[in-house]
Parts: C-alpha cells; structure tokens; sequence
C-alpha cells in the first residue's frame, strides 16, 4: 500500500501528535514538554499574550522526533482530532487577546505551515498508487473470469459436440436395429425357401441323385433364389455398415465425451487456483485500501482546518475564526473507484455436471439408456498427472516457463494447458525468472512478474527523526534529532545529532523547555544528557524588575544592581540633587559659578534653576565669588556673583565721630553709605565696625549688624540715647558700654522666640493677622517687630505661614489641638 515507510500518513502523524504536545499546555498555543528552540534559533520568549507562551516553545524538530505506530490508524484519528480542537481554542484566545506574534514564533509556524502544504501532494500520490493496485487487482480478478469464460466456452462446445455425436449415435442405432430386423428377416425367408429341398438320408448312395434334384430344382427356382439370396445378402451388407458406422459414432461419442470431460476438469481447477490467488489479494488490498482513503480523508480536512487557524492566529479574525470552525471541504478526489471487482463464477452453473465418464457404468447406463446394439464402450484413457510447474503441451507434461507457474495435476490426455506468471509478494524482486527477499535495509512493492525482466529493490530512506539501526529505521533517542531525513537503510547504521537548546532554554526529560520568566540560561546544553536549570536573572545597576524583566530605570532615577527578575517588581528611587546642583534633562548639573541651590531637588521631575549669590555688605564679585573688600574700602550688599566682577570703594578711617542718631535697617533710602550686614555676633559685628572705620553700629539679637560710617543728626537728634526705624519698634534698645560720656553705641534687642512645637495646630483661624512674609522662617522676624503678634504657624511640607495674634483651641487657653501637618511657635513674653 502507499502507506509504507516514509509515507505522508506517517509524516502527519508525526506532525500532530508533536502539534498536539505542543498545544497540551493549559495557557496560549504552546509547545510540549518535549518541545524547544532548536539550534541557532537563540531565545524563545514567553509572554502572557504569546502564541507561543509558557514553559516551551514550538519547535520544528517535533515534526520528525516523533513516531506513530502506521497500522494505528484510529488512534491516529483522535489524536488529530484533539489537535483540531485544540488549536481552534488556541486560535480563539488570540482572536480576544488580539496582539502580534514574536518574530519567532511567526518564523516557527511559517515552518509547519510549510511541512503541512507539502504533504497535500503527497496523499495525492499515494491515493493514485491505492487506486492503481486497486484497478490491477479488479483487473486481475477479471482476467480470471475472462480465461474461465474462454474455458467454459470452450468445454461447452466440445459438450454441445458431445451431444450432437450422442443423437447421431443413438439415430445411428435405431437405424442399425431397424437394418438388423430386415436382415434377420430376410435370412428367415432364405431359411423358408430352402426347406422343400429335402437332403438325401444316404449321401453317399443318393448323392447322384440329390445333386440331380438340387440341379433342377435350381433350374427351376434360380430367379427366386438368386432375389432372395441377394436379398439376405444387401441386408446383411447394410447391417454390418452400420453397425460400423454407428461403432464409430459410438467411439466419436465417448471420444468427445473424454476430452469434454477433460477441459471442463482443466477448466474448474485453473479458475479456482486463478480465484483463490486473485481474489484473497483483492479482499486484503481493498481493505486496506479503503482505510488509507479514510486516512488520507482526514488529514486532508485537518491539515487545511490547522492551516485555516494558523492563519487565524497570524491575523486575528473572528470572520476567519468562524469560517475556519465551520469548514466543510469536498474530500470525494481521494474516493477510490472501481473497488467493486466481478464475483466469483457459478462453476456448476456454467459448466454442466460431470459426475461421470465413459468407462463408469453410470456413465454408460445413463448415456445409452435406451439405445440397443452398443458396442463395447472404451474407457477414458487413464489421466497421466503432471506435475506442478508443468504444463500439457500436445499431450505432454513440459516445464513451465521461466517465472511461470502451476499447480499439479494437469490431464496430459486432456486439452492444452497454460503456465501462469510468478507475482513477487512486497519486498522481494526478480533476478534470473525468480523473486528473491529484498536486502536488508531496502523495499519493493508487491506483483513483480518472475517471467519478465529482471527488477530491483530500492534504498529504504529513512524519515526525519529516525536513524539506521541494523537495517531498520528507528526513531532518534530522546534529545536528539535528524532534521533533514534520508538515511539510507541499506547501508551502516547511522547516528541522530544532539538537540541543542537555545538561550534561556533548560533540560528536563530529554527536552528543551522555556526559562521561567525572569531566568535565564546560556544556550548550548545537550538535550541527551541530565537535566540542566536556569538562573535567576540580576538587573544590572539603574535598573528595575518589571513583569520579570529588567528595565531601565526612568530618566532621574536609579537603582542599584542585583534585583532578581524571577521574582516581584522593583522601583527605582529619585535621584535627589546635592547642594549648589540643579536638575536639567533629569540628571544634577552643578549650578553655574555665582549661583547657589539648595540640595534636595528630584532629577526625575521638572528641571530647576539655580539662584545667584548676592554677595553681603563690604564684598566685591570676583571670578563668579564672593570676596572681602580689601581694608579701607567697603560695598554695599546685593552685589550678583553670577554676573560680571564688581568692585569696592574706598571707605572712612578710624571711629571718627561718636553716634549720635540711629541708623536705618539698611535699605537705601536717604544715605547711600548705610548697610545692613546679616550673620554677625555683637563683637563680630564690633570688628567689621572698625575695620570700616564707621562712626558707631546697631545690632540686634537676630545677627543685624548695621556699621555707621558717619553720624547723622538730621535723623532725629535723639538725646544722649538713640532713636530706631520702624523695624526696631518692638525692640528693646540698651547700651552696650554704659559709657554715656563718649555717646552711647546702641544696638537693637528683639523679644525671643520659643523653639518650635511640631505637630500641633496653632488657632483659631480667626487669629491669624495679614503678613508681607507668607513663608517660614521669613514671617517669625516680621511677628518679632509686631507687638500684637504673639506667634507664627505654618504648614511643614509647603512651608506657607500665618502671623497670629493667640494661639488657643478656644476652649483651654494657650493649648493646641495636634495636627501633624502644621507647626508653631510663640514669641517669649516673659
């Protein structure tokens, strides 16, 4: 049959039942646990929306790895099924997660689409090779018939023969009695006629006389005599021709009858051994005939349904999802024709009984009944039996030709015989007019004719996924393969390759399986050997784990190296500035010269800029930086560092006159040689006084250093004490040397703060007063100067502050109601 080795029924069963592993897997389409890349084709990736997600991949080895039992036709069946069934479960779930395949994967079933396409041809050919063995077995069976017919005809005209011979023998017969009375009755009136002639008693005293008396009565009866006597005589005459005649009737009869009886015996034996060998073959051969065109059937409907939903998971349809479910394809060219063979012929229908032969006396008790003067009937020669391969030539027993053959027993009395060809069973080919076994390793089909030419085995090749082993082809051992097939079974035994994994592929049981999400393993392992495990995979640094995979921190943020992507997601923390960096492009960039930033900026937020750096009272910009104004010379504060160099001016010498007004809070207002410096302890404040020869200086228990560099009177003209700005209205002014006698250096004393309390609310709101400093620590030197202020509170986080004039829950006063926003402090009035 055309399903012998290295047929497409074997192919297709070796590629379900590898699709069929490969779809076994409870997620996505997917491969078996026998599937994995094979070589070269590097990773197989797995995703939650893959095709080919999971523990495996789909791998083309599996078309050829696996095996199928070729008689197992039904079990094949199912398989195919489940396969079916399956990927149009598969096909459907990429129709509702609707995204693309991997390269890989689009590249993996291009593959078996491809090893699919090329077995359509194939079930072609072998249907055409059923249908030819088919068509020459009925043909067979007819030849059987078409020779038995000849036969028949042949004995049924030597039969009607036989017949025509067995009335002219028997008219024959009838005619010879009706002659035999005549003669009996005419040799009866010779007798008559010869009675008056009265013999002498005494021959020899009266033969004179008795001759004398004979003489006379001649005389006078020699015309009656001479009717009579010539009468008796033509009757006798005619009696013994046809006794002759019909003797050889007779012997034509039972002549004719023998050889008829020969070629009806000749007839029946030949047309049961042709049967017996011809129509056993037919039975067999349309059976299994029958289930291959089942078979070819089958995988015709599926391997277009498979491709119908491959096409489906390329591009994701539910048009072509439906018309796939519901495809009906006319599988009628591989119906087989002309499977209904003639039947068998009615041997004792078409040729009469021969129950007996001349030489039986049945025979001749049922053949002459009725009929009178028979001779003796002659036998049928005794039969002289040929042996088999031998035929009847002329009466003799003659070889067969060579690669003909017959059976024994051929009548060399009877009719001509013939030889019939040698058909060589599968497996076996002609040499010298004789089927000889097929080496080992090589195959022929069967019905080889012995008595032609000589013929030859062919190489049996073995499929891929097999190897040679003593002849025979066997599947590859477990983790290995042979992709391309051919092995030829005839010559040494052969060996599969090892399958190599791919990169994040591990070993078990002999297959390559997916990695784990977030592992990863080297490729190369060697499926033939023990089972290898993956590794978890580390992140490198400014790196995050992310559905089991390493991903590059966001712009601004870092991470450090050696999160495990096997397991939970990780973040990466902000990048926060350091002082005098501003963020640009979400990476710290140091402020530009002459310009400052608090630390604590988010690189992965909005960039920032850097403020300048406004140079206090009595320094110059120098190269972007602040510097001290060389001795003798002063500058007023403000100056911007980040922009060009500025420079000092010369300044007064010495204390000059003593301080006889107050000066401002530093702002310019009707003197241009009045500053403000910030930052300085009293005797700090004393030293910058002298080293700018100043006439006398304030300051106040905030750091407010204000040198004079000379006395005003027109301020006010305050006596021996001072008089203040606004600013300093809440403040407490004191000498600092009680020396009233050289004028009084008068600095500004604020009332004291109470340190901060956090986590508390400051009420009510209706305490809170307008403000020009919104911002802690701004509004506490603003609070400090109001006397109805009586404390400040603001929000920690954005820093906003009110002034208030109390501070109570309007129930217990001068307590608090705890908020963990908010803080507040209360000026020491004590």
């Amino acid at each position: 049959m055309a399903a012998a080795s290295g047929s497409p029924v074997l192919l297709f069963a070796a590629s379900m039942t590898a699709l069929l592993l490969l779809l076994s897997i409870p997620s996505a389409l997917c491969a078996p646990a026998s599937a994995g890349c094979f070589e070269g084709d590097g990773a197989c990736p797995g995703s939650s929306r893959s095709l080919l997600q999971s523990s495996t991949k789909l791998s083309l080895e599996h078309l050829t790895l696996l095996q199928q039992d070729k008689d197992s036709m039904h079990s094949f069946g199912v398989i195919s099924d489940e396969v079916v069934d399956e990927l149009h479960a598969r096909a459907e779930a990429m129709v509702q997660n609707g995204q693309a395949l991997t390269p890989l994967e689009r590249t993996t079933l291009n593959a078996l689409n491809k090893t699919l396409s090329g077995m359509l041809p194939a079930l072609q050919d072998g249907h055409t090779e059923d249908q030819a063995e088919i068509d020459a077995a009925v043909q067979f069976i007819s030849n059987c018939n078409k020779n038995f017919d000849a036969d028949a005809r042949a004995a049924k005209t030597a039969k009607g023969e036989v017949n025509t011979s067995q009335k002219e023998h028997a008219v024959c017969r009838g005619k010879q009695n009706k002659l035999k009375v005549e003669a009996v009755k005419t040799s009866g009136e010779l007798d008559k006629f010869w009675k008056p002639l009265v013999l002498p008693q005494k021959p020899a005293l009266a033969s004179n006389t008795f001759v004398n008396n004979l003489e006379q009565w001649v005389r006078d009866h020699k015309k009656s005599l001479a009717e009579k006597i010539s009468k008796n005589t033509t009757a006798h005459d005619d009696l013994t021709k046809k006794a002759a005649e019909c003797d050889s009737k007779q012997s034509v009869l039972e002549s004719g009858f023998c050889q008829w009886f020969g070629r009806a015996t000749a007839a029946n034996k030949s047309y049961a051994r042709c049967w017996a060998q011809s129509g056993s073959t037919f039975t067999k051969l349309k059976k299994e005939a029958l289930a291959s065109a089942e078979g070819r059937k089958f995988q015709y409907v599926a391997i277009h349904k498979i491709q119908c939903y491959m096409e489906v998971i390329f591009l994701p349809s539910r048009k072509r999802l439906h018309r796939c479910k519901n495809l009906s394809l006319d599988t009628s060219g591989f119906d087989l024709t002309n499977t209904a063979a003639e039947p068998q012929k009615d041997v004792a229908g078409e040729l009469d009984p021969m129950d007996s032969k001349p030489g039986d006396e049945s025979w001749k008790q049922s053949v002459y009944a009725g009929v009178s003067g028979v001779a003796d009937v002659t036998p049928c020669a005794v039969a002289h039996s040929c042996d088999s391969d031998k035929k009847v030539l002329a009466h003799r027993c003659l070889a067969c030709e060579p690669g003909k053959t017959n059976q024994a027993g051929d009548n060399a009395l009877g009719p001509n015989t013939n030889c019939t060809a040698v058909l060589c069973s599968s497996n076996e080919y002609v040499s010298s007019n004789s089927c000889k076994s097929c080496a080992a390793g090589t195959e022929n089909a069967a019905y080889d004719d012995a008595s032609g030419a000589d013929t030859s085995c062919t190489a049996i090749l073995c499929q891929a996924g097999q190897r040679v082993q003593n002849n025979s082809c066997h599947s590859c051992p477990a983790g290995s393969k042979n992709t391309a097939g051919g092995h030829d079974a005839s010559g040494a035994d052969t060996s599969c390759d090892a399958i190599k994994c791919g990169a994040d592929h591990y070993v078990q049981s002999n297959a390559c399986h997916t990695c784990p999400v977030g592992k990863t393993r080297t490729a190369g392992d060697d499926a033939t050997k023990g089972d290898t495990t993956c590794d978890a995979t580390l992140c490198k640094a400014n790196q995050k784990v992310v559905s089991n995979k390493c991903k590059g921190c966001p712009p601004g943020k870092t991470n450090v190296a050696g999160d495990d992507a096997s397991v939970a997601d990780s973040i990466c923390d902000p990048i926060i500035c350091t002082a005098n960096q501003r963020v640009v492009g979400n990476a710290c960039i140091a402020c530009p010269d002459g310009t400052t930033r608090p630390a604590g900026d988010d690189a992965s937020g909005r960039d920032t800029t850097c403020k300048p750096t406004l140079c206090p009272g009595n320094h110059f910009v120098n190269s972007k930086a602040c510097k001290p104004c060389p001795a003798g010379q002063i500058n007023d504060a403000g100056d911007d560092a980040s922009g060009a160099d500025t420079i000092c001016k010369a300044g007064h010498s010495g204390y000059g006159p003593r301080l006889t007004g107050w000066c401002y809070d530093g702002v310019r207002r009707a003197h241009t040689d009045r500053f403000i410096c910030s930052g300085y302890t009293e005797s700090q404040c004393a030293s910058l006084c002298r080293s700018m020869s100043c006439a006398g200086f304030a300051y106040d228990n905030l750091g407010n250093c204000a040198p004079h560099p000379a006395v005003y009177d027109n301020i006010g003209k305050t006596p021996s004490g001072c008089s203040f700005h606004s600013k300093y209205s809440n403040s407490v002014v004191t000498t600092s040397d009680g020396d009233t006698s050289n004028g009084n250096r008068c600095f500004i004393k604020q009332p004291a703060m109470l340190p901060a309390v956090d986590g508390k609310w400051c009420g009510p709101d209706t305490s809170s007063m307008a403000t020009s400093s919104p911002t802690y620590p701004h509004c506490v030197d603003e609070c400090s100067r109001k006397p109805d202020c009586k404390g400040v509170r603001w929000v920690k986080q954005s820093k906003a502050c009110n002034l208030m004039r109390e501070c109570a829950d309007q129930k217990t006063p001068r307590s608090t109601l705890v908020d963990a926003r908010w803080a507040y402090q209360l000026k020491d009035l004590r």
